[in-house]
């Protein structure tokens, strides 16, 4: 209903001034003119039809045009409407016809010259012009019938037009829908993954620590809750995100001994900057999971800095690499979806370095930052 109001808008658009032309010559004619009332009128009843040609193509017959087992019945009705005007048109004009000859009443005798010697001799027969015949007109309404076919012409145009736009429209709401649809899979795919990962952190814990345990859960508790209540969107607060990966880091630091160097550069003040919800912290996870060994020395070091207009977001997560890290090569769910996820929010604004040397193993990303709306 939205999209017929919309046409039948633009149709009003290019039709006024046809209609109010007339009206503003009068206004604005010299005075003593012929130009009148009754030239306006008669302005508007050659208008009239084509505006109303016009309305029954677009509205009555343009469905037809995309239904291939109706041509037969929209050509069938586009000749009835030629047919119907031009027969009004021959209607309303019978005095372009050629004058009929006088009849035989009417006819003048002529007396007959007078008589002289010279008229003894008859003169010769006068040949008969040819009668002309009485046919109407045919280029005045012949004109107006190629205007009507022509304006249908350009309304199958129009029509054409409008709903190539109505189709892009429908399918970039179609690829909108796909998108958040395929975001919040991976974003489901995601979560259960990433606390998995963390419950099996807090049973080794136990074992270990039963203080350090607790801790662990209050923070898992916090983690939680951000991810089952503030990260439903398509973006969350930088700072919020920050603070993620503070907790992730406590937590997993609790189960570690002094072997493992942890380095955190993370910015206090972000403004209102935001990006993708548990983004980063995939890769910190990732940094826990095969870089950090409790036999041998290990370290993870993580810088987040934002340039100096705050448009973008520099993120390095740096871990050490140890034999039984580089047998996996760090592939997983994880990684996997946090690529798929930077490529359909980002396209070809992002850029995403993956090093992976002898000993460490970097990640560089750079992200454009959105502000809060």
């Amino acid at each position: 209903m939205k999209h017929k109001t919309k046409e039948f808008l633009i149709i009003i658009g290019c039709w006024a001034p046809v209609f109010v032309m007339p009206a503003v010559i009068l206004l604005f004619v010299e005075q003593g003119s012929k130009y009148g009332l009754q030239e306006m009128a008669a302005a508007w009843s050659h208008t009239i039809p084509f505006f109303l040609i016009h309305l029954t193509h677009h509205f009555l017959l343009g469905p037809y045009l995309w239904d291939k087992r109706r041509y037969k019945a929209y050509g069938l009705c586009v000749a009835m409407i030629l047919a119907l005007y031009t027969s009004l048109q021959f209607a309303a004009m019978p005095s372009l016809r050629y004058p009929a000859p006088p009849s035989k009443k009417e006819k003048v005798l002529v007396p007959p010259p007078p008589m002289n010697k010279h008229s003894l001799v008859s003169p010769p027969p006068k040949k008969k012009a040819p009668r002309k015949r009485h046919l109407p007109v045919l280029p005045p309404v012949m004109g107006r019938v190629f205007m009507a076919i022509l304006l249908m012409a350009s309304d199958f145009g129009m029509v054409s037009y409008l709903r190539s736009r109505k189709t892009k429209q429908r399918i970039q709401d179609l690829e909108r829908e796909n998108l958040k649809m395929e975001l919040d899979n991976l974003k489901y795919q995601l979560n259960p993954h990433f606390f998995m990962n963390t419950l099996n952190n807090i049973h080794s814990l136990i074992e270990i620590d039963h203080e350090k345990a607790q801790q662990a859960i209050i923070n898992l508790s916090k983690l939680l809750r951000y991810a089952l209540y503030e990260s439903n969107g398509t973006w969350a607060p930088l700072c919020k995100e920050m603070e993620v990966l503070r907790l992730y880091a406590e937590l997993m630091e609790m189960r570690f001994d002094r072997n493992v160097e942890i380095k955190m550069n993370l910015p206090e003040d972000c403004g209102d900057k935001e990006i993708p919800p548990l983004l980063l912290v995939c890769f910190v996870e990732n940094a826990f999971k095969h870089g950090v060994s409790n036999r041998l020395p290990s370290f993870i070091h993580i810088d987040a800095v934002l340039d100096e207009d705050g448009e973008h977001l520099l993120f390095v997560c740096q871990n050490s690499m140890h034999k039984t890290s580089q047998a996996q090569e760090h592939r997983g769910i994880g990684m996997e979806n946090v690529k798929k996820r930077l490529s359909l929010i980002y396209g070809e604004e992002y850029s995403l370095l993956v090093k992976n040397n002898d000993n460490t193993f970097d990640v560089c990303l750079q992200i454009p930052t959105t502000p809060h709306a």
